[in-house]
Formats: structure tokens, sequence, C-alpha cells
């Protein structure tokens, strides 16, 4: 980890109110969050792009899936791991990207 601490992107149809929830407790930790999309295709752009310690994925994205994304993803870039959100209250399971 660098000193902007763990940089998440977050994948999930409502974005925006998944990112009020985690960054109201990011200010206790060091988590940045550097993009917010909503669709699958879109994800993938910005893994390629900001190239993220860990993604924040909903499994039903538009698009492409969230499992679409991180099959396709595991083919280009390595990276810490994935959250899978199943639903608004965020049930987490984190998912070591090799293991996909």
């Amino acid at each position: 980890m660098n000193n902007q601490g763990i940089r998440v992107i977050i994948a999930d149809s409502d974005c925006e109110l998944v990112a009020k929830q985690l960054t109201a407790n990011a200010a206790r930790t060091e988590i940045n969050v550097v993009d917010k999309v909503s669709d699958g295709e879109s994800a993938i752009e910005s893994i390629r792009k900001y190239q993220p310690d860990v993604v924040l994925i909903d499994i039903c994205l538009p698009v492409l899936d969230g499992l679409g994304v991180m099959e396709q993803m595991k083919r280009v870039r390595r990276m810490s791991g994935y959250i899978i959100c199943r639903d608004y209250f965020c049930r987490f399971t984190a998912v070591d990207s090799v293991c996909i």
C-alpha cells in the first residue's frame, strides 16, 4: 500500500449509494475511492485506467455482469482482489483474483 491508501473502484448499478456508505466509514480508514461506475464495460475501462488495489463489484451489473468483468480482467491484470456485493445491505464476499 502506498501513501494513497487502498485504491478502490466501486462497480455497482447503484454506485452512488454504495459509495456514500463506503465513504462514511472511509474517514476512519485508508480507503480512497478512485472511481464509481454502474456497468461492466465501464468497470473494465476503469480497472485498466486506475489499476486499483480492490474492486467492490456488484454481481448483477448491466451490459457485462460482475463475473464477466472478473473473468476478462484475470487475463489482463493481477489485482489484490475483488469484493462482491450481492445486495444493497452489502453482504460482502471476498474473492482472491487468483481463484477466479
